[in-house]
């Protein structure tokens, strides 16, 4: 049966930890994770972050809930391990990773290293801010993803061409 802990992370204040006993075995926490990957959790009164720092708690919480600890540290992998995009832990871009994750499992159990180097040349920040321009046709978490999947399809070998040739 799954149980919820409150416990303190040193500057962060109190957090949440998820534990669920599987036979006789604790499985890994979502701030064991956190931990392990370097990532500090904030509290909402936090003016700014920084690197690796975050203020998403709950939708953090909710991702290793709804689809495990495999996951959550697939998605910290291609946003955190992806070159320059250590400040990108924000919900939009989360959401975007995790979705494409979901979808095409394939592209990263065959090509993680592929994916990384696909990432490793996007600015996860910069399309975060240029897709905010455009809210009130698309959620910002739902373009991401698009424009991540044509990057990613191209490498993992999609070859869509949507432009017309001009005579």
């Amino acid at each position: 049966m799954p149980t919820t802990a409150m416990v303190n992370t040193s500057q962060s204040g109190t957090r949440w930890a998820q534990s669920t006993a599987a036979a006789g075995k604790e499985t890994e926490t979502a701030q064991a994770i956190l931990r392990e990957f370097g990532v500090e959790l904030l509290p909402s009164t936090a003016k700014k972050t920084r690197p690796r720092q975050t203020y998403m708690d709950a939708k953090l919480r909710t991702l290793f809930d709804r689809h495990g600890s495999d996951h959550f540290r697939d998605v910290l992998t291609a946003i955190l391990e992806s070159e320059g995009n250590e400040d990108a832990l924000v919900a939009p871009i989360v959401a975007a990773v995790s979705s494409l994750l979901r979808a095409h499992p394939r592209w990263w159990r065959d090509g993680a290293s592929t994916w990384l180097e696909v990432m490793d040349g996007i600015d996860l920040l910069a399309l975060h801010a240029a897709v905010r321009t455009n809210l009130a046709a698309v959620p910002a978490d739902k373009a991401i993803a698009a424009h991540l999947h044509l990057e990613l399809a191209r490498a993992f070998g999609g070859e869509w061409e949507w432009r017309r040739a001009l005579a």
